[in-house]
């Protein structure tokens, strides 16, 4: 596990102490905290190394500094894979998220906007609320690289 996550995570000195090993079965929702549930599933990602990875606010619970260590070692793996990966394609990541400090580890945003051109959930740790269905039944999807969302939203 020390390889697999940079010393500052704390997880590879910790956890397997506290809970028996790495093979133990626990429920890890009340053993764990939010960060270190975080950064076990960023630790299996990076050794499962699936071709495609949905990260749901995957470092919500982390800070700043420990979000780019995770996505840089996310990147990193993702390009130096095997030739065997690599003929598959390596990892693509799609994240859910609100903080504009992820927007550096993607290339493209996917964003719901309504008609009036605001963002439901627009990168700054809040979501619009839509009004009324009308709204809601005019907001559309807008799919654009990072530098056109930034130069859009000001991020």
């Amino acid at each position: 596990m020390s390889r697999i996550l940079p010393p500052r995570a704390h997880l590879h000195d910790l956890l397997p102490v506290r809970v028996g090993g790495l093979d133990s079965t626990r429920n890890w929702s009340t053993e764990l905290s939010p960060g270190e549930q975080q950064r076990l599933a960023l630790a299996r990602l990076l050794t499962r190394q699936p071709r495609l990875a949905f990260l749901d606010e995957a470092t919500s619970a982390l800070d700043l500094g420990l979000e780019a260590m995770a996505y840089k070692a996310l990147l990193r793996k993702r390009d130096d894979s095997s030739s065997e990966e690599a003929a598959r394609g390596g990892m693509t990541l799609v994240s859910v998220g609100h903080r504009p400090s992820l927007l550096q580890f993607h290339t493209h945003v996917l964003s719901c906007e309504t008609a009036d051109g605001a963002g439901r959930g627009n990168g700054t740790g809040g979501r619009a609320n839509i009004e009324n269905e009308r709204q809601h039944e005019a907001a559309q999807w807008v799919w654009q690289t990072v530098a056109e969302y930034r130069a859009r939203t000001g991020l």
